[in-house]
């Protein structure tokens, strides 16, 4: 019984932090959202934030003493606060058309900055008498993202988080370029380096790649099947992704 009793008291003061949330805003949604790991939160229809839990702050590199209460995204400290018309712009497609609406943003994200792509999702949010208020947000890491950075005519899906402890991260970025182009050359190009730097590169991570399967590698398509089955293939370094939004429609979530 004092158990029940305590989590009933921790739950009451939880909630007791937020009292000007608008009306309507449950008091389960917000014990949810003060318990995920993912970033979620509320804005009125000027979008300014009226909520935002943990995980946001954590997400924006946020302290715990600055109040968010109010701001829009141009107020708020971090390296977004730039794109913010992008973020107020989805937020007024929600509003204005009262459906979900799906972004795929690459920024700075987390308490070490680093580039990462999330999935936003924003739903609108309604009063009693069912007339849209504000909106809700709720972001999830993505590893996939699709850019066309390689001047090819489709994107490609990439992965941002390359396996780690066997190539150094120059020979990872030219081993990116080297089997996106099947070309030393071009790899040299894209990376501003000389031809024989990328040579060189290209011999230590034959050798790496043979000592790690253990067997001999000789070939750009015995390499490229190597990179396929250990995630190398698609993964992108992480100075070249794309900074932006971008929205995902229904019908491509679906695919």
């Amino acid at each position: 019984m004092r158990d029940i009793e305590m989590i009933k008291s921790n739950q009451k003061n939880i909630v007791g932090r937020f009292d000007n949330l608008p009306a309507g805003v449950s008091s389960q949604f917000i014990l949810m959202c003060e318990h995920s790991t993912d970033p979620w939160g509320i804005k009125n229809r000027r979008s300014q934030y009226v909520y935002v839990n943990q995980a946001f702050r954590d997400f924006l590199n946020l302290t715990n003493k600055f109040d968010i209460t109010g701001k829009s995204d141009s107020e708020i400290k971090h390296s977004t606060a730039e794109f913010a018309s992008h973020f107020q712009e989805h937020d007024l497609r929600v509003i204005k058309t009262e459906k979900k609406v799906s972004s795929l943003d690459t920024y700075h994200y987390g308490r070490k900055n680093i580039i990462q792509s999330y999935l936003c999702d924003k739903y609108p949010l309604y009063d009693d008498n069912k007339k849209c208020m504000g909106i809700i947000f709720h972001a999830t890491r993505s590893r996939f993202f699709s850019i066309t950075p390689l001047e090819r005519d489709c994107p490609i899906s990439l992965v941002t988080d390359p396996p780690e402890g066997l190539f150094t991260e120059q020979e990872q970025e030219i081993l990116f370029f080297v089997l996106q182009y099947s070309s030393y050359e071009k790899a040299a190009e894209k990376l501003e380096l000389a031809d024989t730097e990328v040579e060189h590169a290209m011999l230590e991570i034959y050798k790496k790649a043979a000592k790690y399967e253990k067997v001999s590698i000789n070939s750009l398509e015995e390499l490229r099947r190597f990179c396929q089955i250990k995630g190398f293939a698609e993964s992108i370094p992480a100075r070249f992704m794309q900074i932006g939004s971008r929205f995902i429609d229904d019908e491509e979530e679906g695919d």
